[in-house]
């Protein structure tokens, strides 16, 4: 299944159909209920609890990350990560032609496999999902393989987002995770992180890891070099720099506001992981 380049966004009439192949998956991240598509709306069948769909692309986020300018629209060169899948994660998503693999935290990319679900805090062109880590709009057991790059060093609470990755994860689903480590503060929106392998491999502690360690683009030399760049670049001219890597298999989990506006001012380094990276699986 080969990877689409996309130069132009998609029109709406692309994002309605992509919303209703993925819409089976989803679920309210209130109550976990299902999810029905009524005009303009995904409305929770369990609590009522109603999300816009803003031009094709559903806002899955609460209303009080809504106020905070979370949800709005973004170009892809815009205030995000760029960072393309590393070839670790092209064959994961390759392995898993036939199922469904999140991308979380996917970013401004250009790439679109007709398998992966995007999905971010803002809305991208290639955006599939708004959505937050701690609180994925997503059925339990419902994916194959979750990839994140570049993305735990500015979650509030990867803890939570660790476990939601398990709780929508088929059993022995895989996850694929680089976050940062030997890395200058950056914002998207914000920076709350440098793991340690030894951080990283906790987080991600009810998984079976398969293997963490530093991907060869995750030398330390990108540290120095990342400390050595002068501020202000815009993101397109900083390259992918350190972090940590880990792969996990998950096993069975333990048991209406308008559309956002785009926001006037967020920050986001093109910077990757020098970290530690992890695989792992969940008992099945």
């Amino acid at each position: 299944m080969a990877p689409t380049e996309k130069a132009a966004l998609r029109t709406k009439t692309e994002r309605m159909d992509r919303l209703k192949r993925i819409a089976p998956l989803l679920a309210c991240p209130h109550c976990g209920g299902a999810l029905t598509l009524q005009n303009e709306e995904l409305v929770s069948q369990s609590c009522g609890n109603r999300y816009p769909v803003c031009d094709g692309v559903p806002i899955l986020l609460p209303p009080e990350m809504v106020a905070q300018g979370l949800g709005g629209a973004l170009s892809a060169d815009e205030h995000a990560s760029i960072h393309p899948y590393s070839p670790a994660s092209e064959e994961l998503i390759h392995e898993h032609a036939d199922g469904w693999v999140l991308d979380l935290g996917a970013g401004g990319k250009s790439i679109e496999h007709p398998n992966v679900i995007q999905v971010d805090v803002f809305r991208f062109p290639m955006t599939d999902v708004v959505a937050s880590a701690d609180a994925l709009p997503f059925r339990s057991n419902a994916l194959d393989a979750v990839v994140s790059q570049a993305v735990f060093e500015h979650l509030q609470y990867p803890d939570a987002a660790a476990s939601e990755i398990w709780r929508v994860l088929k059993p022995d689903g895989v996850a694929k995770v680089d976050t940062a480590f030997l890395q200058p503060e950056h914002a998207y929106p914000h920076h709350y992180f440098n793991a340690t392998e030894a951080g990283l491999r906790h987080w991600f502690r009810d998984f079976d890891i398969a293997w963490s360690g530093v991907e060869s683009y995750q030398h330390p030399a990108w540290a120095l070099l990342s400390l050595s760049l002068p501020t202000g670049l815009t993101v397109k001219a900083k390259a992918d720099i350190q972090g940590h890597v880990l792969w996990a298999v998950a096993g069975l989990a333990p048991s209406q506001p308008p559309c956002p506006a785009a926001p006037s001012t967020a920050s986001a380094s093109g910077a990757a992981p020098v970290s530690p990276s992890t695989s792992a699986s969940a008992p099945g």
